[in-house]
């Protein structure tokens, strides 16, 4: 073999182990900060709304939290559940949290929110690698009742909704075919199916167990 095919090979080998060195490393800090953040006693979500900032601090020992994959790429999300620590609000009562949900990711070398999301809907599903989440309704008669958001940098995207029995897009009013839903859907995730997000109470046992 000639020296420069073998200098060739080796160069090729060693920027093959870094590319997969480096997602892994990144993983790895992600996990550490996740982990981090749940230990606290208190985490505090932030929303904006039409340039008013709201923020909220909430016990952790109440929440739930799971790991999922947004990004096409090996650093895992974070999903907290919080529903727990806000009162039950039935259909037809005024008010709710908007802290029910909220989603981090780790970018850069910092922890970011990307959302949070109100009480009436809990995250059950998610379109891995394709920023995409599903929501259920989490009033009893509503449970059917499903919304479905894609993430995109910081920002949600409302995609659109099945209510009563019927699809509607980006939150119209006039309802739209199954199939035309199906079509705007898959302009977002293609042929990949929903995966069911599985939730863990947030014990140091757990966040040792899961967060690795």
């Amino acid at each position: 073999m000639k020296k420069k095919t073998r200098i060739t090979i080796l160069l090729t080998t060693l920027l093959l182990l870094f590319a997969f060195a480096m997602p892994a490393s990144a993983a790895s800090k992600a996990l550490k900060a996740y982990k981090k953040l749940l230990a606290q006693k208190e985490i505090t979500f932030v929303k904006s709304i039409d340039g008013t900032t709201t923020k909220e601090s909430f016990p952790t020992s109440k929440m739930k939290f799971a790991l999922v994959y947004l990004d096409n790429n090996t650093v895992p999300e974070l999903v907290i559940d919080n529903l727990d620590n806000i009162p039950i609000m039935y259909y037809g009562e005024i008010g709710y949290s908007y802290f029910g949900n909220a989603v981090f990711t780790y970018k850069g070398g910092k922890l970011k929110q990307l959302d949070v999301y109100n009480s009436n809907w809990r995250l059950t599903k998610v379109y891995k690698k394709k920023g995409v989440f599903y929501s259920n309704n989490t009033h009893t008669y509503y449970k059917k009742d499903a919304t479905y958001y894609y993430i995109k940098g910081t920002k949600t995207i409302y995609i659109g909704n099945f209510s009563a029995g019927k699809y509607y897009k980006n939150g119209a009013i006039k309802p739209i075919k199954k199939s035309a839903f199906q079509k705007l859907l898959k302009k977002y995730v293609g042929s990949t199916k929903a995966t069911k997000i599985k939730y863990y109470k947030n014990t140091a046992a757990n966040r040792k167990k899961y967060l690795k």
